[in-house]
């Protein structure tokens, strides 16, 4: 099955509303608020144009989540009602944001939870998914490919 909205394959199970199936919470939610439309031609829309210069601090964010263009869409005009943000430009193909935003309305610890009432995890650029690497994981991918080596040249030698 294709998404109702982008055309995207849905995933096993698919996102339902009103007997429509979509590929995520993203066009799910556009669907809800714009009805039967495609607002995914983005060749003259904002992604072609340069996001326009803002006065005001710079982060940049991890979205989990996103699947298609919709999430794109739906992320950059509810962060636009976010009192402090200034300008955000996302790609779902990169699963980051890069926001401009006015430090004295909101600080950059908050952006994070500011972003995430669409329904998708945000985190700071820096974070790690799985928090902090273990040390010994260099050694384990070491040890596993020299034994996988080993295991190649053996099943080479029979």
């Amino acid at each position: 099955m294709d998404c109702r909205l982008c055309g995207q394959p849905t995933p096993t199970p698919p996102i339902r509303c009103e007997g429509r199936v979509f590929c995520c919470i993203g066009c799910r939610e556009v669907y809800r608020s714009l009805g039967d439309v495609r607002p995914l031609a983005r060749a003259d829309d904002t992604a072609a144009q340069p996001m326009p210069a803002a006065q005001g601090a710079e982060a940049f964010v991890r979205i989990d989540g996103m699947h298609c263009p919709s999430c794109e869409w739906l992320i950059e005009r509810a962060a636009a009602k976010v009192d402090g943000i200034l300008g955000i430009r996302v790609s779902y193909a990169t699963s980051t944001a890069r926001v401009v935003y006015d430090p004295r309305r909101i600080d950059e610890s908050r952006l994070p939870e500011a972003l995430s009432r669409t329904g998708y995890r945000v985190r700071a650029a820096a974070d790690r998914p799985g928090g902090d690497q273990d040390p010994r994981s260099l050694l384990r991918v070491i040890t596993g490919t020299g034994l996988a080596a080993l295991v190649m040249m053996l099943y080479l030698a029979f």
